[in-house]
């Protein structure tokens, strides 16, 4: 009919894109590649926010400031962290240890499209300091279910897989990209969480097989010992690192 109501397309991009930077093993450290991911946007003169829907640890920073260590590197960073928890271990039993109350995947869900519905914000990463397939609450949730959630609220939501060289690092990163190609979740690469040493022949190799194992393109490295570095360093070296636009 003429002049009618078009149908509301609830499938509609909400806000702007979401990076997830996901550990494909446990022990992997995701912050300098959220940090230098970040740098890179703001050498492009875009904004971006950091969501950590939960992060456990560090029982020595309770009750002091505990900035994220994204934005410690980045020399500062938006942080949106709905959940501390300062027990080590899984969410859920460290939850249980300080008697916290997990938020359940759709509340999480409703947060990450909260953000990348945000003012002024260019685009959200999602640092996921415990692995998309660890449970997150009681009822067993993960947040590859909050992922899932997000993409029913027309999130739209990209991964970076961030792996070792070491032995196993091959295998575990193509466990994970397999996982989440099952969940229909978009791939957009994988990053070497420690640039191979010139000498690391064994390191080199692994990198090198890394592409064609997981079907997925090596976006680029960090070098050895920078999450360690000023952040003034940094900053001013990170934003040629992982040229994610």
């Amino acid at each position: 009919m003429v002049g009618a109501t078009p149908p509301v397309d609830d499938r509609r991009p909400a806000g702007v894109p979401v990076i997830v930077v996901t550990p494909a093993a446990v022990g992997i450290d995701v912050s300098p590649t959220v940090a230098a991911i970040a740098v890179g946007l703001r050498d492009e003169s875009l904004t971006p926010v950091v969501l950590s829907p939960v992060r456990t640890g560090r029982p020595d920073a309770r009750g002091v400031a505990d900035e994220h260590p994204a934005s410690v590197l980045a020399g500062g960073l938006d942080v949106v962290e709905p959940v501390r928890l300062y027990a080590v271990g899984p969410p859920v039993p460290a939850a249980r240890a300080e008697g916290q109350e997990l938020p359940p995947a759709a509340v999480l869900a409703a947060l990450l499209a909260q953000t990348a519905r945000r003012p002024g914000v260019d685009l959200v990463l999602l640092a996921d300091s415990v692995g998309l397939f660890t449970p997150i609450d009681e009822d067993g949730a993960t947040l590859a279910d909050v992922l899932d959630l997000a993409a029913s609220l027309a999130v739209r939501v990209g991964t970076v897989v961030v792996c070792d060289a070491a032995v196993g690092g091959v295998h575990a990163a193509v466990a994970v990209t397999e996982a989440l190609r099952r969940r229909t979740l978009d791939l957009l690469g994988t990053v070497l969480a420690t640039r191979p040493a010139e000498h690391d022949v064994a390191g080199a190799y692994l990198a090198a097989t890394l592409e064609g194992a997981t079907g997925l393109p090596l976006l680029g490295s960090i070098p050895e010992g920078a999450g360690g570095w000023e952040p003034s360093v940094f900053a001013d070296r990170a934003g040629a690192w992982l040229p994610i636009r």
